[in-house]
């Protein structure tokens, strides 16, 4: 049996089944636009609190204000390792 991996770039993935149980399923946190448009999504393994450093944080980037789709991505501190803090999002530069 075949199944699906959303990767965090937004590409899916066909994995095998037995590939599937070893990949980690990511929790998600997202921060919206006043549009509704995610801003900031953070990725971590389950049961990480949102004040440790574990998390990769990415910026979406939108060409005229906050179009569907995003145009671009970036990364807290130009960087998508596990070594941010959800609650910091806003703290970091992003490239």
């Amino acid at each position: 049996m075949r199944e699906t991996f959303l990767r965090s770039d937004g590409k899916t993935v066909d994995l095998t089944e037995q590939q599937a149980e070893t990949v980690p399923l990511l929790t998600q946190k997202m921060q919206n636009t006043s549009n509704g448009q995610p801003l900031y999504i953070g990725e971590a393994m389950p049961g990480t609190a949102t004040s440790v450093t574990k998390w990769r944080i990415k910026k979406m980037e939108y060409d005229n204000g906050e179009t569907q789709p995003p145009t671009g991505v970036t990364w807290a501190d130009g960087v998508s390792t596990f070594t941010k803090e959800w609650d910091e999002r806003t703290s970091y530069t992003y490239s």
